[in-house]
């Protein structure tokens, strides 16, 4: 993952058919693809899907609680849903429930595979995938003192919270300029790489 180019990156149609290899000589992973178009299709509103599977991600996703609203990055993600995944290894495809299509939520949680960080553009999608390995992490740490020892915020807190935060510019800002989600957190990232 570390040697990826835009030029390695492949292209492909929503039927999973290379349009670009790119520079690469390299397949399509067409089960997890399968996936992917799957939600593309149900959900019109999403461009951009990273799947995280991280160790904590996928401990997340095998948890009952799904992911608790305790740290400001939980927050910050906003609602996630949980959606069983239908794994068909004789046709290599995989679909998840039907339910994707009522719900409005970025965070995808696939019990045991991980988690889906969604967004309108791949700033956003960005966005959440950070704060959600950061929210993954301290979700992990912080129950090994047991459920019943957390304390969460209250409700209309953590709501406040994720409104601001999906206003855009960081929830703080203070010009006359309009941030899409995670527009301004990706513009601040680009030029740390350009200074790399």
């Amino acid at each position: 993952f570390h040697e990826i180019t835009g030029s390695s990156l492949i292209k492909i149609d929503s039927n999973g058919s290379i349009i670009d290899a790119g520079s690469t000589t390299f397949g399509v992973n067409a089960l997890s693809f399968s996936l992917y178009s799957f939600v593309y299709k149900h959900r019109p509103d999403i461009n951009c899907i990273i799947h995280v599977q991280t160790p904590a991600a996928t401990a997340v996703s095998a948890m009952k609680c799904g992911i608790l609203s305790l740290s400001q990055e939980s927050l910050i993600c906003g609602k996630a849903t949980t959606h069983s995944i239908d794994i068909d290894l004789t046709t290599n495809r995989l679909s998840l429930d039907a339910n994707v299509e009522q719900s409005t939520a970025k965070i995808l949680i696939l019990p045991n595979y991980g988690i889906l960080a969604c967004g309108s553009t791949v700033e956003e999608a960005w966005h959440i995938t950070f704060n959600l390995i950061l929210a993954c992490e301290s979700q992990l740490r912080t129950v090994s003192i047991g459920l019943h020892n957390i304390i969460l915020p209250p409700e209309d807190s953590a709501k406040q919270v994720t409104n601001t935060v999906n206003a855009g510019g960081g929830g703080v800002n203070t010009t006359d300029v309009k941030w899409a989600v995670g527009e301004l957190e990706w513009s601040t990232l680009m030029i740390v790489l350009d200074r790399a």
